[in-house]
């Protein structure tokens, strides 16, 4: 299969409680990391499970901002698979967003759990924290093969996020390697 390059709104982020303790993290600090990342006001935390931090994207945001980010963002892209923005117009149920991502019918609306873990530092205690996140693939472009890409795809992501900043739900957009 290989690694591709891809955009994709990330859907859930998961979080090693035991790590966090083992590197004398609170959450609020993991959060102020996060926070440099992701927007999130986005996501609802999920503290009941004792073994992670686990943030889940708020399914409301779903049926306000998905099918105008999507129709945007793909017509921007020059790929617009009026399909499948048919299919998402017709949808009613938050959570039914996600069913169809988790179908796979779609090369460009699909879960991805292939997604490359990532990590945050804390610079002033001279640590990092490895996370992983769960995406909904945008797209999926081409197989690399690249030694280092931090703060390059840090830009992207900027960018990304920036180009698209009048719908909420683009601050959960993210450029990464999956596969």
């Amino acid at each position: 299969m290989g690694q591709y390059l891809s955009i994709g709104i990330c859907n859930q982020i998961v979080i090693d409680r035991n790590e966090c303790e083992s590197k004398s993290l609170t959450l609020q600090e993991v959060e102020i990391e996060l926070s440099k990342k992701f927007d999130l006001n986005l996501f609802i935390l999920n503290d009941s499970n004792e073994k992670y931090y686990v943030w889940n994207l708020n399914k409301n945001i779903f049926k306000i901002e998905l099918l105008p980010l999507l129709t945007e963002i793909y017509s921007d892209y020059g790929q617009v698979d009026s399909i499948l923005l048919e299919k998402l117009k017709k949808i009613e149920k938050e959570e039914d967003f996600l069913i169809l991502a988790e179908e796979k019918s779609y090369e460009n609306f699909q879960i991805d759990e292939y997604a490359q873990s990532e990590y945050i530092d804390f610079n002033k205690k001279n640590s990092s924290l490895c996370f992983n996140s769960n995406y909904i693939a945008l797209f999926l472009v081409g197989k690399i093969s690249i030694e280092y890409y931090g703060e390059m795809f840090e830009f992207f992501s900027t960018s990304i996020q920036e180009r698209y900043s009048k719908f909420k739900i683009s601050g959960a957009l993210n450029v990464y390697i999956t596969g």
